[in-house]
């Protein structure tokens, strides 16, 4: 949902058209994370700003963070669809354990670098690298560094998925990213953590927390035609268990930010 990113990415976009500054949407979105990172506080990084301002319709995109080089990649996935479930669990990034996540993720690295020089950043350290006991990582350093290398996998198996149209294998892949980000980065909570489970137990395709974490979107991936009967079945054991109502959000990939 990234209210936000979306939010800076349009005012830069904006004044830039207003101004004939001519930025680039790649400058759009670097100048819209520098707002989030020393205005609002958030120490977020640049994919939900990247994407809202270089979105094509149709695709993803599959983005290095670090040199912010990207492609493009065709979904299509014939027969399924994506939906969102909103937990209605509001949350702020300023004054949750996000920058607090940052920070640890961070202090790995740098325990890691010092004896691995040659690595720019934690996404290039390898999972064997994180049993060696010179590097003096805390288990809470581990576990957090574990799921960052961990998705640099499974962003890789899922880009080959969506080549290849294997969306089951693209399902279980959600499924895997959920459980790293509740277990071993632990920015889910127990409303999005029941949301997946209950999916799972349906038989969905996949599904994952999305976002900042602490609550908001849970993503999901299942064939055409479920959508509604299922959500309705999730939705009354969810009013049972938190007494709180949840919220159906169908979406399209469209581009990124433009004049309308």
């Amino acid at each position: 949902m990234s209210s936000s990113a979306a939010f800076e990415v349009v005012v830069a976009f904006a004044l830039s058209e207003i101004h004939n500054w001519n930025l680039s949407k790649e400058e759009i979105a670097l100048l819209s994370q520098r707002a989030e990172n020393h205005f609002v506080g958030v120490n977020c990084g640049i994919m939900d700003q990247f994407i809202i301002s270089t979105a094509r319709e149709g695709y993803c995109i599959s983005l290095d963070t670090e040199s912010l080089e990207y492609d493009f990649h065709k979904m299509d996935l014939e027969g399924c669809e994506f939906y969102l479930i909103d937990s209605k669990i509001k949350h702020s990034l300023k004054d949750s354990a996000y920058n607090e996540r940052r920070k640890e993720v961070e202090s790995a690295f740098q325990k890691i670098k010092r004896y691995k020089s040659s690595v720019k950043t934690l996404y290039q350290v390898e999972l064997e690298d994180l049993d060696n006991v010179s590097f003096g990582l805390s288990e809470i350093e581990k576990k957090r560094a574990k799921h960052v290398i961990g998705e640099r996998l499974r962003t890789s198996k899922a880009i080959e998925n969506l080549k290849n149209g294997n969306v089951q294998e693209l399902g279980e892949i959600l499924f895997e990213c959920h459980s790293s980000l509740s277990k071993d980065y632990e920015v889910s909570c127990k409303e999005t953590d029941f949301i997946v489970h209950e999916l799972k137990m349906e038989e969905v395709l996949g599904a994952r927390m999305i976002g900042g974490g602490f609550g908001g979107c849970v993503l999901v991936l299942d064939k055409v035609g479920r959508k509604n009967i299922l959500f309705e079945k999730i939705k009354t054991r969810y009013f049972d268990k938190f007494q709180n109502e949840l919220k159906l959000y169908s979406f399209k990939v469209s581009d990124g930010v433009r004049e309308i």
